[in-house]
């Protein structure tokens, strides 16, 4: 955060933003889309990710829905073991 902002955070700070963060996330995931995706793309790059204090590259998974106009959305963003793994995705989007 201090080569970001150039302003030191304490520990607590910064995890008190990431957990305001994962809020705002959830109800992004879990929102209605209003417009039909007829085209998808799936795709992930790989990143290190702390899980119970322990550094892991993990796949981040993005699903881009392209409409009838030809205009993209992010309709997902989800982390993944691997490139090739299961993503979790509401099936009301597909349905």
């Amino acid at each position: 955060m201090e080569q970001l902002c150039g302003i030191e955070f304490s520990a607590s700070t910064v995890s008190n933003f990431a957990r305001e963060l994962d809020e705002i996330l959830e109800t992004w995931r879990k929102r209605k889309l209003e417009k039909e995706y007829p085209y998808l793309i799936i795709d992930a790059q790989f990143e290190d990710i702390r899980e119970g204090g322990i550094v892991r590259s993990k796949a981040v998974m993005i699903v881009l829905g392209i409409d009838n106009k030809g205009y993209r959305d992010i309709i997902s963003v989800e982390i993944g073991d691997s490139e090739s793994g299961d993503i979790a995705l509401n099936k009301e989007y597909f349905c």
